[in-house]
């Protein structure tokens, strides 16, 4: 099954080059299915259940918030300063209990820029990959100018009106030049492929699961049935090469990351793009189809 996997994988990557690689579940043109897909971003603070809130459409990625018992722990921090001071805000309508932990669920850049605007006078801890740090050094030694280049040609930024509908998987990525970095490193390391740790009376289960990006962690919550997946799950094909340029993104790798969620069983999936998805079997469907099933080339589902 697994190899099955792999080969629609490939097919469907190539398929995705295409510009007429389809947005989930959206019939119609490619244009049609992009203006349907901006319902995914309608900005708001969403309930998952108990404890889980995901911060959606104030940035290009979404930040999620789980409450313990004497402090929250923030996954994935937004875009820019601004953007997460926005979502602060709404957070804090919720609890005003201190951010003990803040998750990178990887080193993309509007996962990362917020760090400082969620944590305030605290120190949290901030957990990473082992290898998070080291691409962020790299982009920023390396390949800044370029990768901020290419990336508002990719996300359109210079777009205004009804020349820009999405981004595709958000609403808008936020350039905030004029705001500063509000980034915090990383202390605490995924060194191996499970870390186990309580935070604010919560036990999480910080998973390395190379996909979309190679640093790839995903965060799972096992008593309350709940998978962050960060970005090895959005509700469009999985970007397996970024047309700004990136490096080689492998799919098998993907795949097995993949194996590893559905087998946690999840009852609540909460990406860190597009909206969360609840129900064991509308979970486990989403995370083994990312195209239609009138198209000629999709993912089944895994059986056990």
């Amino acid at each position: 099954m697994k190899s099955k996997l792999f080969l629609a994988t490939v097919c469907c990557a190539v398929l995705a080059l295409s510009t007429r690689s389809r947005v989930w579940g959206q019939p119609g043109s490619p244009a049609q299915q992009l203006a349907a897909h901006t319902t995914e971003f309608e900005r708001g603070v969403v309930k998952v259940t108990d404890g889980v809130h995901v911060a959606i459409g104030f940035g290009l990625a979404n930040s999620i918030l789980i409450e313990g018992d004497d402090g929250v722990i923030v996954v994935d921090t937004t875009d820019s300063a601004r953007s997460a001071a926005a979502v602060k805000a709404q957070f804090d309508r919720i609890t005003n209990k201190p951010v003990r932990a803040i998750i990178y669920t990887h080193n993309h850049y509007d996962h990362i820029q917020g760090a400082a605007a969620f944590a305030g006078e605290q120190r949290p801890d901030v957990y990473a990959h082992e290898s998070t740090m080291r691409i962020i050094e790299h982009s920023l030694q390396v390949m800044q100018r370029a990768n901020r280049a290419r990336s508002i040609r990719q996300f359109r930024v210079p777009l205004r009106g009804d020349e820009f509908l999405n981004a595709g998987i958000g609403p808008r990525l936020n350039v905030d030049l004029a705001g500063g970095t509000s980034f915090l490193p990383p202390n605490k390391l995924v060194r191996k492929d499970r870390l186990r740790v309580e935070v604010a009376g919560v036990q999480l289960e910080l998973v390395a699961a190379p996909g979309e990006p190679h640093d790839q962690i995903y965060v799972w919550l096992p008593e309350k049935k709940v998978l962050l997946p960060g970005d090895n799950f959005y509700k469009a094909f999985p970007n397996l090469y970024a047309i700004r340029g990136t490096r080689f993104r492998d799919p098998s790798l993907w795949v097995a990351s993949l194996d590893m969620m559905i087998a946690e069983e999840p009852e609540f999936l909460v990406p860190s793009h597009t909206r969360p998805l609840s129900g064991r079997e509308t979970v486990r469907k989403g995370l083994s189809k990312f195209v239609t099933v009138s198209d000629p080339c999709w993912i089944r589902p895994l059986k056990a």
